[in-house]
């Protein structure tokens, strides 16, 4: 009967005094999930203004450019659509620059060719039928009609978002990428004269009233009758 009672002592279950350090280790876990959520939440909010904000730097770049190649310049006899071209470029990072992203500047980076790691900015001419944008090979005779422009927070740039809580996972930084595009009607930018021919002039009328105003009033009456 001894051994029965002792063996009976043996098998009691776990004292209560363990549960409350099990729960408390449980809320902990529970706890700092909900931390890693909250700031997963806080980077992609802080991502998607960084996004919006460089794609408001690339319009601004790619509108700027195109005010560029709109310009009364183009209507001279051998005009060359480089100068415009590089004008064009200048305004767009300019521009770029003036949006900042991040709290930082946008670097539109001009060059060459538009690739990877080449150029942010391409010219060209804009298929209005299919939306494709057929890119000029420089030097052209031909004066483009259209701007893209690509804006980047990248490694490759150099300027990746870094995020604020994302480190405690393991995610240092992020790459945003926008492109904006602006195209110019060049159907009729302006008028220009053929050397030697006579340009029609519209007539233009003045009206100034005679010293004692009666002319002003001969005028208006004119006026009332042919209406």
């Amino acid at each position: 009967m001894g051994n029965a009672a002792i063996a009976g002592k043996m098998v009691q279950g776990p004292s209560r005094r363990s549960r409350p350090g099990s729960l408390i280790i449980a809320l902990l876990l529970g706890l700092s999930v909900l931390v890693a959520f909250a700031a997963l939440a806080l980077d992609l909010a802080y991502v998607s203004i960084v996004a919006s904000q460089l794609q408001r730097a690339a319009d601004a770049a790619a509108l700027a450019a195109a005010r560029q190649l709109a310009d009364e310049r183009t209507l001279v006899p051998g005009f060359d659509p480089a100068q415009r071209i590089a004008a064009g470029v200048a305004a767009a990072c300019r521009f770029g620059s003036l949006n900042p992203t991040g709290g930082e500047p946008t670097v539109i980076w001009p060059g060459s060719k538009w690739a990877e790691g080449g150029s942010d900015i391409q010219f060209g001419v804009l298929d209005h039928e299919s939306g494709r944008l057929a890119a000029l090979a420089f030097p052209n005779a031909r004066l483009p009609d259209t701007v893209r422009v690509m804006a980047r927070r990248c490694r490759q740039r150099a300027n990746p978002v870094a995020l604020l809580l994302g480190r405690a996972l393991g995610v240092a930084e992020a790459e945003v990428v926008a492109v904006g595009q602006a195209t110019i009607e060049d159907s009729v930018v302006g008028f220009a004269p053929v050397a030697g021919s006579r340009v029609p002039m519209a007539p233009v009328a003045v009206l100034a009233a005679s010293g004692d105003g009666a002319g002003s009033d001969r005028h208006r009456s004119g006026l009332a009758v042919g209406d």
